[in-house]
């Protein structure tokens, strides 16, 4: 019987220079310029595991926690992309040269938006589909304290109407 042996540690998910870029932005730099930006196409682990955590990266807050998350998802994201420099290509595989090359946050926006867009996947939906858990959530602690109450509610009567009877039995004498 053979053994399935974890290479996982061996396979470098991000772009690199022999991936097919699926698309070309521009990005305009601090001293006016433009820079190409080359989109990669997902792997399939990797574009599952990215779509599963789209939807986190939405909700999360601003615990430390959430941050570091948030962090290291714009990384995994970006490292799709890279820019062309002179006759060159440099990956965005890291937070430093993704401020070096990117600059500005508009531009992080804007490469993170199309390295999404470009592998099928939709910052808005997923921001929607988020909310719109968010809301069935509400509706749902609000469908349950209106069920609850409605119980409580004839519970709350009889024990009106058993209280003055005992009331009245302990105070008649015997």
């Amino acid at each position: 019987m053979s053994e399935l042996k974890d290479d996982s540690n061996k396979w470098d998910l991000s772009a690199t220079e022999d991936d097919a870029p699926e698309k070309e932005i521009e990005i305009a730099l601090r001293n006016g310029k433009k820079c190409s930006v080359l989109i990669a196409e997902f792997n399939a682990i990797e574009g599952w595991e990215i779509g599963k955590h789209l939807i986190l990266f939405n909700q999360s807050g601003a615990s430390t926690d959430d941050v570091k998350f948030r962090h290291a998802f714009l990384v995994r994201v970006l490292s799709f992309a890279s820019v062309k420099v002179g006759g060159a290509t440099v990956p965005l595989s890291s937070a430093a040269l993704i401020d070096e090359k990117l600059e500005r946050w508009t531009n992080v926006e804007k490469v993170f938006n199309a390295v999404l867009s470009a592998n099928g996947l939709d910052v808005d939906s997923a921001a929607l589909q988020s909310e719109v858990w968010e809301r069935a959530g509400e509706k749902i602690a609000a469908s349950f304290i209106s069920a609850a109450t409605s119980l409580m509610g004839p519970l709350l009567d009889l024990k009106a109407r058993v209280e003055p009877e005992q009331v009245q039995n302990a105070q008649q004498p015997e």
